[in-house]
């Protein structure tokens, strides 16, 4: 009969693990990573994938350009009147509130005292013929 082997715990041995592992790539991965060559095949690897999504680009608008359909240069600049256009009419919205309130204002004056007003229309239209 074979005796059953002790079961390790779980959590301080993935502890351990990882301790191990981390010490042992820290040191050669801080080399490579603060290297001049790493350095400079990060940045022609950066400048490629800059260069591929540049070329991605220009070959979708061409593609959205052929098939007669707006590409996002058009939507953006769209949105770009709509805000526009919306900022616009918000000002004449302001704009008519405030003629509206000074009508208003005019009005009541013109209620409270319809008869001098009446009264001075008529001199300024008698002045005005003579």
């Amino acid at each position: 009969m074979t005796t059953p082997s002790p079961t390790l715990p779980p959590l301080p041995t993935w502890k351990d693990l990882y301790d191990r592992t981390e010490s042992f790539w820290t040191a050669p991965l801080q080399a490579l990573l603060g290297s001049d060559s790493y350095l400079a095949a990060a940045g022609v690897l950066r400048e490629q994938s800059l260069t591929q999504h540049q070329l991605t680009r220009e070959a979708l608008e061409a593609y959205w350009a052929a098939l007669r359909l707006p590409s996002m240069a058009d939507h953006a600049r769209l949105a770009g009147q709509v805000v526009q256009l919306e900022r616009k009419v918000e000002a004449l919205h302001d704009q008519l509130d405030g003629l509206t309130e000074h009508l208003v204002a005019l009005r009541a004056a013109l209620a409270a005292h319809p008869a001098e007003e009446v009264e001075r229309a008529s001199r300024k239209k008698a002045s005005a013929d003579a």
